[in-house]
């Protein structure tokens, strides 16, 4: 979602096929819909993402067309950020987009 100064709210959405609590994934999901509704000629007062229909981990519909491997390293993978987030504290572990956006407000 996307607010401007005069409050007008610019919005899209999706469904997933499959629950997820990866945030790579949902941030990636994120941005995808941001950029399909930004029009850089407008000035934006906020910015938002919600998240809808959450339920309980491990309570899914399994998919015929997912692989337990996929999954698996996707669990494995946000295991590894939430540890290493818990010895070293948040923001430890970075995505590229982050770390882009952080190289051009030094410019």
């Amino acid at each position: 979602m996307l607010r401007t100064k005069d409050f007008k709210v610019y919005y899209t959405k999706q469904d997933l096929l499959v629950p997820t609590d990866f945030e790579l994934e949902i941030s990636e999901i994120a941005i995808k819909l941001l950029e399909e509704i930004y029009q850089p000629n407008i000035l934006y007062r906020s910015t938002g993402v919600i998240l809808e229909k959450i339920g309980e981990e491990g309570v899914e519909q399994l998919s015929l067309y997912s692989t337990d491997n996929e999954n698996t390293r996707k669990q494995n993978l946000a295991k590894c950020f939430d540890i290493l987030e818990s010895k070293f504290g948040k923001n430890i572990v970075q995505t590229g987009f982050t770390l882009k956006k952080k190289k051009d407000d030094k410019k």
